[in-house]
């Protein structure tokens, strides 16, 4: 198994903020999706779970999903591994997060600081899994449920990524 490790504001493995998009791709290969955003282009590597956007060409945000087939790290954390009620209190100890509605309703925080985020489509913790309508799902539903016990994905990004969102809170 390889181990990824998240460097804030510098990168995650191999790949650097600020890289090329020829310097990811050598380094990467060619077995990528593109997607383009008005100025943004984002390469998406299935193989590896991998998202890498470019700004200018030049890399400015890197996502990797919890369906990757490394072990991710910050520090000595092993971000899905570890129960997201868990690393958030650790990278609150680190940074304040963006008090978004996202992060009130648990789903995505954003530690502008660090230069970390986490995300996950639903949520799942300690509460729901004591409440009834969890208690009467079937044993399938309930292994569905609890994969959002932990972020789905973790990212990293140049610094004034999330500007534009900060005028919204």
């Amino acid at each position: 198994m390889i181990n990824l490790i998240i460097r804030p504001q510098v990168g995650i493995g191999n790949i650097e903020l600020g890289m090329t998009r020829e310097r990811v791709h050598e380094l990467l290969g060619d077995k990528y999706s593109m997607e383009r955003r008005d100025d943004i282009v984002c390469d998406f590597y299935t193989d590896s779970y991998m998202q890498i956007c470019y700004e200018n060409n030049n890399v400015n945000f890197i996502e990797l999903y919890n369906n990757c087939e490394f072990k991710v790290w910050l520090d000595n954390v092993e971000i899905f591994k570890t129960n997201a009620d868990e690393l958030i209190l650790y990278l609150s100890k680190l940074d304040d997060f963006l008090n978004t509605n996202e992060a009130k309703t648990g789903y995505m925080f954003i530690y502008e600081n660090l230069g970390v985020s986490l995300y996950r489509s639903r949520v799942c913790n300690k509460k729901i899994i004591e409440e009834q309508w969890f208690i009467q799902l079937s044993q399938e539903e309930k292994e569905d449920e609890l994969k959002y016990l932990y972020f789905e994905s973790v990212a990293i990004w140049s610094k004034g990524y999330y500007d534009s969102i900060k005028m919204y809170l």
